[in-house]
């Protein structure tokens, strides 16, 4: 990954707790396989299977190993000037060879030290001391991944936990994210086969949790729901239904959602300064302060 990753500069992860390793090792590997550099670098590898890049580089060759006329004698140079007619070809379209390979082998090198230098500017400070004694990226990544990255059931107890969250209400300026991490959350649970998400659990538990929102929208979808589970028919998936009722939310109260929105990105307008500044009518009539 170049220092100029677009990727990186526009969705960086930093990892500082084990929750964030799943996302922090997702960007790194697309980084990495963009370059070809994942099969030198992939921490689930052991360290017999990962490739090694300096085994790679192309090896050098003098003008003496093209003569074949005459065995050199001990310490004695040949020039690309002792070789005949024949040899000096066989050397210069080997060195063509070399060139364009070398220069591969050093645009992957150089693409490798600086996937180095992402490895520890997007991981929390805190963490730098695991990796001051790690020489490649493949080390620090599977030093990093013994520390941070949760075992399956640390990382199904922490999903869980997550989800029992979610079915609470935000506030209305969270509604974004809220609809955001039903989708991720759901999708990771799924994944990892919970059965809290199993068959149209999430569904009805989503419907629930925005029914203080729009009653009339999350029954119509509650009765739908018994209706295709009764007809043992597939119902909308999660990530279709959050896309649905978004859609449907912003529609039936734009300003809500806009207003949201904007509180979310610290935009919210604010009161006008009249209302702010409402003054009580005094006994004699007028308003002032005193």
């Amino acid at each position: 990954m170049t220092e100029a990753d677009p990727l990186a500069m526009k969705a960086t992860v930093v990892l500082d707790k084990p929750s964030d390793w799943k996302k922090w090792l997702f960007l790194r590997k697309d980084g990495a396989e963009r370059n070809q550099l994942w099969m030198y670098v992939d921490p689930s590898l052991s360290n017999d299977q990962v490739k090694k890049i300096e085994s790679e580089r192309p090896l050098e060759k003098e003008p003496q190993d093209f003569c074949t006329r005459r065995l050199p004698q001990e310490n004695e140079e040949i020039s690309i000037l002792d070789l005949t007619d024949k040899e000096a070809a066989q050397y210069e379209l080997w060195l063509k060879v070399f060139i364009r390979q070398e220069a591969v082998w050093l645009k992957k090198e150089r693409a490798l030290r600086d996937f180095n230098h992402e490895i520890s500017r997007t991981i929390a400070s805190r963490h730098i001391h695991l990796i001051t004694n790690c020489p490649t990226a493949y080390d620090q990544l599977k030093t990093l991944k013994k520390h941070l990255c949760p075992s399956t059931s640390e990382r199904n107890y922490q999903l869980r936990v997550h989800y029992q969250s979610m079915l609470s209400q935000p506030k209305r300026g969270n509604l974004d994210s809220w609809f955001e991490d039903w989708i991720e959350t759901t999708r990771l649970m799924k994944e990892a086969a919970l059965p809290e998400v199993a068959g149209n659990r999430a569904q009805e538990d989503f419907i629930q949790a925005v029914q203080g929102l729009d009653d009339s929208w999350a029954t119509q979808q509650l009765t739908e729901l018994v209706r295709k589970d009764q007809n043992e028919a597939p119902f909308t998936a999660i990530s279709e239904l959050v896309a649905e009722y978004r859609s449907h939310y912003r529609r039936v109260r734009p300003i809500a959602s806009s207003l949201g929105t904007f509180a979310t990105l610290g935009l919210a307008p604010q009161q006008e300064k009249g209302e702010k500044d409402q003054l009580p009518t005094c006994l004699d009539g007028k308003k002032h302060r005193f």
